[in-house]
């Protein structure tokens, strides 16, 4: 089947060309690769031109952030699946090949597949399967909606990235990313695309490497000393997200508090080293004060963020 592989390009001179040799050697040789240069101004545009390549498809345009340059790919796709991959971050060479032999051979709406976490000399540092998987996903089989639900909820689980992921081309036709949304704009999107599926499968081999970069987005986060209202938009993610389970399972009410916890600690602490209170806060403050005690109770948080929910 043909594959439609999405890539934003923005600034990324110093991993583009290793993603894309990644790419472009891959086993499975029915590609679309689409690729987004999001107003790069290094050489990204370059290092695409420098590749002759007939699978390439390029798009240029004002930069205008992560989702805006998906929404553009995702208009573009004429793949039977779809796969999205970071320029900093590079696949294996099978990573296409067994992710579209599960959604072919297992007829699957969705397949998530391993990773590893690399740091910026390619040293292993993580990644899934893991023995901390809190669902103990080790290894290739179907996956239940809760499962999948949750695996995309917890740390050091499916997770709430898209590069780990392949999806149905017909099935993701009509849903966009939420460009007002920069951070959690992954996790909507996926909760969203799995109302849609019946199928899930896990490919447990770890076909994607994800670089961990010291000086990425995260660093710069928490290097800032003022506060940015744009990181309350992955609160709203999280929240509208869990709109989509009006009657949840113990199990999927367990991993939202998880993740609202996590999130309202990260956001809150950083909101206290940004000067103390900060209005825009007080839903989240709510939240944790009223959920205190079945945080303690929660099977995933860990003793820090247990113990944290009593100091708000």
């Amino acid at each position: 089947m043909k594959v439609s592989v999405i890539i934003p390009v923005y600034n990324a001179e110093k991993y583009l060309e290793r993603c894309l040799r990644a790419i472009l050697g891959q086993t499975h040789k029915d590609l679309e690769i689409i690729l987004i240069n999001d107003g790069s101004t290094d050489r990204s545009g370059d290092i695409i031109r420098s590749f002759d390549d007939d699978r390439m498809v390029v798009i240029e345009k004002k930069n205008g952030g992560v989702s805006a340059a998906r929404n553009d790919g995702l208009q573009r796709v004429s793949g039977t699946c779809v796969v999205f991959v970071d320029a900093d971050d590079y696949p294996e060479p099978d990573y296409v090949e067994k992710m579209a032999d599960a959604m072919n051979r297992h007829s699957c709406d969705l397949v998530a597949c391993g990773y590893r976490y690399i740091d910026v000399e390619e040293r292993e540092i993580g990644g899934f399967p893991n023995k901390r998987e809190a669902l103990h996903l080790s290894g290739d089989g179907y996956l239940a909606r809760e499962e999948t639900v949750a695996g995309i909820m917890l740390h050091e689980s499916i997770a709430s990235c898209l590069w780990n992921k392949m999806f149905r081309s017909a099935l993701i036709t009509g849903l966009t990313f939420d460009e007002s949304i920069t951070i959690g704009e992954d996790l909507l999107f996926l909760i969203e695309y799995v109302q849609r599926c019946d199928t899930f499968y896990l490919v447990a081999a770890p076909l994607y490497n994800y670089l961990i970069n010291p000086c990425g987005a995260m660093k710069k986060i928490v290097e800032q000393t003022e506060f940015e209202p744009k990181w309350l938009s992955e609160w709203e993610s999280i929240c509208r997200a869990e709109d989509y389970f009006p009657k949840a399972s113990r199990m999927i009410c367990d991993v939202f508090i998880y993740k609202k916890m996590l999130i309202a600690n990260k956001i809150l602490t950083k909101a206290a080293k940004c000067g103390g209170q900060v209005s825009e806060c007080d839903r989240m403050r709510e939240y944790v004060r009223k959920n205190r005690i079945r945080a303690i109770f929660n099977p995933y948080l860990n003793a820090r963020v247990k113990a944290k929910a009593f100091s708000y």
